[in-house]
This record gives C-alpha cells, sequence and structure tokens, in this order.
C-alpha cells in the first residue's frame, strides 16, 4: 500500500509507502521537505479514481509519479531504497516534534559578542560555523526551524564580527608598510 500526495512546492505527485504517514520526505524534483498526510493510501495493483479513471500500478521509477525520498537518500536512489530504509526516515515524529530544537538564541547572542568583544575570533567563528549547521539542519528537516530568522541573524553577525577586523588588520599592515616605504625614500634622498 501506498500513500499518495502532491508536492507543496512543485505539484508533482509522489507515492511512498504507508508506513512513513506522518512524517517527512523530500520531492525528488525541487528538494522540498513536504510532510506526508495520512490519507486514503493507493492499492499497488492500481485503483480506481473518483472519476472512474485507473490510476497506473505503483513500481520503482514509474514514469507516471516518482517517488520521495528521505532524509540521507541521494536525489538519485530509487523509491524502493527510500522506501526500504528504516534509517532513512523522516527526522519528525507522527507529533510533529523535531529531533532537535533551534539553537537560534545561542547563535545570535555569539554573533553580538563577535561584534562587542571577539577574543581570538572565537565567538565570530563559533557563530558563523553553528549558524551554517544549524540552516542546514533546518533545511533538512531535522531541526525546528522557527528559529530561522535569529540563527541567520547570529550568523550574519559572526561574519561581519570576523571579517571587518580581518580586514582593518590587513589594511594596517598596508599602512605600515607603505610608511616605511616612503620613509625609507625619503631618508635615502637626503
Amino acid at each position: 500500500m501506498a500513500i499518495e500526495f502532491q508536492c507543496e512546492t512543485c505539484n508533482t505527485t509522489l507515492r511512498v509507502s504507508d508506513e512513513h504517514a506522518g512524517k517527512r520526505a523530500k520531492c525528488p524534483k525541487c528538494q522540498a521537505v513536504n510532510r506526508i498526510q495520512a490519507g486514503v493510501p493507493t492499492s499497488p495493483a492500481g485503483s480506481q479514481a473518483p472519476g472512474g479513471i485507473q490510476s497506473p500500478p505503483l513500481s520503482p521509477g514509474s514514469g507516471a509519479a516518482k517517488g520521495a525520498y528521505f532524509d540521507g537518500d541521494s536525489p538519485g536512489a530509487s523509491q524502493s531504497q527510500a522506501l526500504s530504509n528504516p534509517y532513512a526516515a523522516s527526522s519528525v515524529s507522527a507529533m510533529g516534534e523535531y529531533n532537535q530544537p533551534h539553537r537560534g538564541g545561542m547563535v545570535l547572542t555569539l554573533g553580538i559578542l563577535a561584534l562587542v568583544c571577539n577574543f581570538l575570533f572565537v565567538p565570530g567563528i563559533m557563530a558563523w560555523i553553528l549558524g551554517r549547521s544549524d540552516i542546514k539542519a533546518m533545511d533538512a528537516g531535522r531541526m525546528d526551524p522557527e528559529g530561522r530568522g535569529m540563527t541567520t541573524a547570529g550568523m550574519v553577525l559572526g561574519i561581519i564580527g570576523t571579517v571587518l577586523p580581518l580586514i582593518f588588520i590587513a589594511l594596517y599592515f598596508v599602512f605600515i608598510v607603505i610608511v616605511f616605504v616612503f620613509i625609507g625614500v625619503g631618508g635615502v634622498g637626503r
């Protein structure tokens, strides 16, 4: 038995095994993460639609509808591989809770520290790295996406707090080199 549903982004018809109801799966066409609604399953031998039109039977790689793949599977994986891998199931439980809560507050705090007192660039680099990994986890559906705004803001502040001082340090050394060149040139001519 399988569940047939539409991708929320590109409206591609997707089919997955009914055991994945309530979980999340990626669309192989547009990579959007969709919630699999528990609905009327489609029979594997073909089913009768309300208008009397029979849908084609399910088969891996059928041209009529492409199957969704789950986190950990590659977009090129076949539908049978995606459905047979119990560890590739979505990271969202049937209750809609994510495996990881967001760390937006921590990333934002590190980003602000990067601007205020970026001691040895540690807060800025940590905000940059944590923010980037958290946004990837949110995109994959493993982390609560409610903290995306704070995470993005903290990551941007971390980048600014790390890159801006490096630019100032580089400009300072360029200035020192220019001063020594002009002093050296001016002192030789006298």
